[in-house]
């Protein structure tokens, strides 16, 4: 089963590696504890890492739509990973009793390897063994851009209401969502963003779940202060202005306008 449109698991430095799994009491998983595991990589990976990569491991619904994402910025291989319920993201109503995992390695915003366990995973299950192998980084967006249609291109604004002073960890997304506020896909993290900012979604670069092609989405964008995928107070997000959109649309806006003051 394929959870993550062209590529999606990925990034490790060599560095020491310290993943804790605080916070699930009082906010575990409707299905109970957590998930641990090991993420490992090809001999011909780990020799070509710069130290500057990231890893995220993300946990799906059977239906595909992503539950719980932990970012790992600081690791060597093989890399334990342990995602709860205080890794959430974007899900909507309880969380799956059972979960698909896979993990992506990324730098540079590119998606330099991916990989995935096969099997679904219950809550409480440890030493999930997740392999990374390497991927051709450009050949996909080339693809899937070929033709047009292919793609949403947009500027992410800010308010002027919003006082917003830039800091080294901060890291945008942009979240696709359909009209039942489910998520569909969400981008590749935009490093150290400058605003305004130009995106561009389309299937090569996503960091997981897929593009709809002839259905409207929402774009929400968010962007994170402390370093990682999860919503957190003081983060910034935002919706699209003019409503829905369908891949293909270009000059989309998006608007930072509000602060996000409870998980």
């Amino acid at each position: 089963m394929r959870l993550l449109l062209s590529g999606a698991i990925v990034l490790l430095g060599a560095l020491a590696l310290s993943v804790g799994c605080g916070g699930i009491g009082g906010g575990e998983s409707d299905a109970g504890g957590l998930i641990a595991g090991i993420v490992e990589a090809e001999p011909s990976l780990v020799e070509k890492l710069t130290g500057k990569e990231q890893l995220h491991v993300v946990a799906q619904s059977p239906e595909g739509e992503t539950v719980a994402l932990q970012a790992i910025q600081t690791l060597r291989f093989p890399a334990d990973f342990c995602i709860s319920a205080a890794n959430r993201i974007t899900a909507t109503g309880p969380i799956p009793e059972t979960v698909m995992l896979s993990a992506y390695l990324s730098l540079d915003n590119a998606v330099v390897a991916e990989g995935a366990y096969t099997e679904s995973v219950t809550w409480g299950r440890e030493q999930v063994p997740i392999r990374l192998s390497a991927r051709g980084v450009l050949s996909g967006i080339r693809e899937d851009s070929a033709g047009g249609g292919g793609e949403i291109r947009g500027t992410v604004r800010l308010s002027p209401k919003m006082e917003y002073v830039e800091q080294e960890k901060d890291i945008l997304y942009i979240i696709v969502r359909d009209a039942e506020g489910k998520t569909l896909s969400v981008s590749r993290p935009y490093r150290s963003p400058s605003f305004p900012m130009e995106f561009v979604l389309n299937r090569g670069q996503t960091m997981m779940g897929t593009l709809p092609e002839g259905r409207e989405v929402f774009l929400i964008a968010r962007l994170d202060r402390d370093g990682n995928a999860l919503a957190s107070p003081g983060d910034l997000e935002s919706a699209v202005t003019q409503g829905p959109v369908r891949l293909g649309e270009t000059g989309v806006e998006i608007i930072l306008d509000r602060v996000i003051e409870t998980q």
